[in-house]
This record gives structure tokens, sequence and C-alpha cells, in this order.
């Protein structure tokens, strides 16, 4: 959902898309369409939030996350949704992340922080824009409570659960949040400047005929029409 707004030089993107460019939702091999591994996906999603709130009592699911910076003369906003925050009988605050994975209860068991690295970087980004300050949990850097993160994997089919609780780097996460958002508005400066050659160059296409022949003015002209509707040429 990466969007840039010219007009107002604003950026606005998802937690996903600086935890990664790639997509691991569907990492793997996997015996099931691509619809079934969805619904089932929201599925387990939805049973896993309804029994932490039967059995926990500060639980919170899909707790908004909305963090805002200035970046080389742009606003760049980020946004997300963490599955469910709580508080464990430490006294921490625990940010929970459920990921349904396709494969057997034994490889679920051996998986660790490295496996998936772009769920392991999206829940440590959590923690660093609430601490920046983010409006998630109403509080700013100076006044944040100790945070766990914990990557809930559920295994499909089977629906056995293994739960992780991640390291937290924060000078790592300072870094990747600057350098993904400085890659993202120097592609797409590169990318209108592309778009610009290509307007000035098609400007200069001329005709390397004196004449046009037999038929080929309906062909330019049925061409345009096309172009001008939007219509496949």
């Amino acid at each position: 959902m990466i969007r840039f707004d010219a007009s107002a030089r604003r950026l606005t993107l998802s937690v996903r898309d600086l935890a990664d460019e790639n997509d691991y939702r569907f990492s793997g091999p996997t015996p099931l369409s691509l619809r079934q591994r969805a619904a089932l996906g929201r599925l387990e999603h939805e049973v896993h939030q309804g029994s932490r709130e039967e059995n926990v009592s500060s639980y919170r699911r899909e707790r908004s996350v909305s963090w805002e910076t200035r970046l080389d003369g742009w606003t760049v906003v980020v946004v997300g949704r963490i599955d469910g925050i709580y508080t464990d009988v430490a006294g921490r605050t625990v940010i929970e992340e459920v990921k349904t994975v396709v494969g057997a209860p034994a490889e679920i068991e051996a998986v660790d922080e490295t496996t998936y690295p772009a769920y392991t970087r999206q829940l440590q980004l959590y923690r660093y824009l609430l601490e920046a300050g983010s409006a998630g949990l109403e509080f700013t850097g100076g006044d944040a409570p100790e945070i766990a993160l914990h990557l809930c994997l559920i295994a499909l089919p089977s629906r056995h659960q293994h739960t992780l609780e991640l390291p937290y780097d924060r000078a790592g996460c300072q870094e990747l949040v600057e350098r993904r958002l400085r890659e993202l508005l120097a592609n797409w400066s590169e990318q209108q400047a592309a778009t610009e050659r290509r307007r000035q160059a098609a400007e200069q296409v001329r005709f390397p005929h004196a004449e046009l022949r037999p038929g080929q003015a309906d062909m330019i002209a049925a061409i345009e029409q096309a172009l001008v509707a939007g219509k496949p040429t």
C-alpha cells in the first residue's frame, strides 16, 4: 500500500512495507491453493484472538499504529495494525504478531528469528515505532513500558502453535527505517525521471517517410483513439 502524493510531497506506507519489499505470507511450497491458504489464515487469526480475549483480560486485538516523520522534504507516514497487545505476569507489554505458515509441527518447532526475517523485522519495527512516539499505545518515548515481542506461528493444516520471543535491536531498526525510506524515495524519483524522459522522447517521434502508404492514416487514427480511450492497441 505504498502511496506517493507528489503534490503534497507525502509518502504513506505500512510497517510491512518497511520490514521488507518481498511478501512472505505465502512462503514455501504449499499443498493448499492461495485462496484456501488465505481463508485458513484469516480463520486461525480469529480463533487465536478470540481465545486470547477469553483467557487474558488485558488482551486487545487489532491495535492501530501510526508514526510520522520528515525526510528530504517529504512527510512520511507509517501505518500498521498489531494483531494483539496484552500485559504479561511480569508487567511487560507484549506485542503479539500471529502468522500462519504451511509446515509440519516439527518444522514449526525448529523455526527461529532468522527463518522468516520479514516477520521478525515487522515485530521489531512495531516496538521501534511505539517507542519513537507512535499513537498506538498512547505513550511517548520517554515513558514507554518494557515491551516484549512474541511471534506466534500457527502451522497449517495441523494448527500446531509455536511462539518465539524475539530479540530487539533499536539501532538496527533505526538504520532499517532510514535506509528503506531513502530507497523508496530514490526509486520513486528515478521512475518519475524515466517517465519524463519517455514523454520528451515521444514528443520528438516523427513519421520517417514523406508520405503515408494506403491504410496507414486509418491505422494511426485507430491507435490514437484506442490510446485516448485506454483500450488495448
